[in-house]
């Protein structure tokens, strides 16, 4: 869990900084509304992919995950759950203003994230990271 929380950590620094290349270099021509959300799905997209890698170097890199053919197919399950953790995130942010107002909007997006983390660390370790079938059938 504890690296797990290193490579978030560092997946919040990514994003932000995709975010800023994004907003100020690319998407600067959109208006407003759209250049920062597709600055945000940018930082995202590229945020998600670089927690994928150093979760599957490092966090899970004593699994047995196979062929590495099967590299791809592990990214797409990593892409998936973590966008149950991304729609966990924003269902409990917005239960949570909804709740206990919109001045403690800080809050609940902490408690958004909070969420989120735990549901992509389950879906991560007992879904997209599992010993591979292939290897627990040599075993």
């Amino acid at each position: 869990m504890i690296r797990f929380a290193f490579v978030g950590l560092s997946g919040v620094f990514v994003n932000l900084a995709i975010y800023f290349i994004c907003y100020e270099y690319i998407f600067y021509e959109h208006d407003a509304g759209l250049q920062r959300n597709l600055s945000v799905i940018g930082g995202i997209l590229v945020s998600i992919f670089t927690n994928f890698v150093l979760n599957d170097r490092w966090t899970w890199g004593d699994r047995q995950k196979g062929h590495w053919s099967r590299w791809f197919h592990r990214l797409v399950k990593y892409y998936i759950a973590a966008g149950a953790g991304a729609l966990s995130q924003i269902g409990v942010f917005n239960a949570a203003v909804a709740i206990i107002g919109e001045e403690y909007h800080l809050l609940a997006n902490l408690a958004g994230i909070g969420l989120a983390t735990v549901v992509n660390y389950a879906l991560l370790h007992l879904w997209s990271f599992r010993d591979s079938k292939e290897s627990l059938d040599k075993d």
